[in-house]
């Protein structure tokens, strides 16, 4: 536009009438003329960029190991049109992703606004799984165990009358506040591992009771003798004591305390207390103790419990949880093939899927 104070504005003409292609600096003059015939001019740089940017996934197959820490973009190919641009990519790095098959995913954006977006799957290899006990214990004793993530696996060969070899998994990587207060469980709290497989099926107590808790029931001595003495001697090595507290059943007054070496998981430690349908309302010791990581992130509640199932010769099956029921002289809780909550007599020969700490 031109405006003129003296004799008033005439017109105001460019030297070009359009631009259609892209261009990285076309010189634009705009003229403007008064009544008076007097003229002035002013040059404009215009770029056009109407192309998205282009991005591709680079060829070839990446495997990487859990905690790597890696830069997501580096695994894409991308180039800018003339207003270039940024990309974003989920995530950003590598070093948090779990182990397993593994979708990058990055959105490159033009100075155009133009988006366009690209994925490649990668397999991340458990550094749980490659490493020793003795590695695996180092790392935990110096507080360096990124590259362990919760939920990664690890094959166990047990001998003698359970010889086979089963799955066990990281179930916690942290230490929240509550861990230090006085009377509070560790059955939670710093890195704990558990028994993916059901190892065999026993029962509780040979006769219906849960007087005396987990600590005096004949499950604890199954577990902690017969089931950790045919564990490999360099997986003994690095388990540690865990001071445990543990539900107490009616015919008690008080919770339990006991300290393990493997231990059965608790109410609260598999459902938390977020659920807002079936309340567990006997398991006098919940307080004492958190939902393990791997529950709480997979988001297990007595409302959404699938994540909770375990199998036994290749089928769902029940796993008894170290909680008596206090409303009850007789039962212990355990988990449902189904993943849900239950309370069952004590003398049921069920799953057992002990967990213990490494430190």
């Amino acid at each position: 536009d031109g405006t003129d104070s003296l004799s008033g504005h005439s017109n105001t003409s460019s030297n070009i009438t359009s631009i259609t292609n892209n261009t990285t600096n076309t010189v634009v003059t705009i003229t403007t003329t008064d009544l008076a015939g007097n003229t002035a001019t002013r040059n404009y740089n215009i770029k056009v960029d109407k192309d998205a940017p282009n991005l591709t996934a680079k060829t070839g197959t990446v495997e990487i190991m859990s905690g790597d820490s890696n830069t997501v973009s580096n695994y894409f190919n991308i180039s800018y049109g003339i207003s270039g641009g940024s990309i974003s990519c989920t995530p950003s790095n590598t070093s948090s992703l779990a182990s397993g098959s593994q979708t990058l995913s990055c959105t490159a954006t033009g100075g155009n606004g133009k988006k366009v977006t690209a994925t490649k799957s990668i397999t991340v290899k458990s550094q749980f799984a490659e490493d020793s006990w003795e590695t695996i214990a180092n790392a935990v004793k110096n507080n360096n165990t990124s590259k362990y993530k919760v939920g990664d696996t690890k094959e166990v060969t047990l001998t003698g009358s359970y010889a086979g070899t089963y799955t066990v998994r990281i179930a916690n990587n942290s230490t929240s506040a509550e861990c230090s207060t006085e009377g509070f469980s560790q059955t939670a709290c710093g890195f704990v591992v558990e028994f993916v497989d059901i190892i065999t099926t026993h029962v509780m107590n040979l006769i219906d009771t849960n007087s005396g808790g987990w600590p005096g029931s004949e499950m604890y001595n199954f577990v902690n003798t017969d089931i950790y003495n045919v564990l490999p001697s360099d997986l003994k090595n690095v388990i540690i004591d865990t001071y445990s507290v543990s539900s107490h059943g009616s015919r008690n007054s008080s919770n339990f305390t006991s300290t393990d070496k493997l231990y059965l998981l608790s109410t609260k430690e598999v459902w938390g207390k977020e659920g807002t349908g079936n309340t567990i309302k006997y398991d006098s010791a919940e307080a004492e103790t958190r939902q393990l990581d791997y529950y709480k992130n997979n988001g297990v509640t007595t409302d959404s419990y699938s994540g909770t199932v375990k199998t036994y010769q290749g089928s769902a099956n029940r796993w008894w949880l170290r909680a008596a029921n206090s409303n009850t002289s007789n039962t212990f809780y355990g988990v449902q093939p189904s993943g849900d909550w239950n309370h069952y007599n004590a003398y049921n020969s069920y799953g057992v899927a002990p967990a213990f700490r490494i430190g």
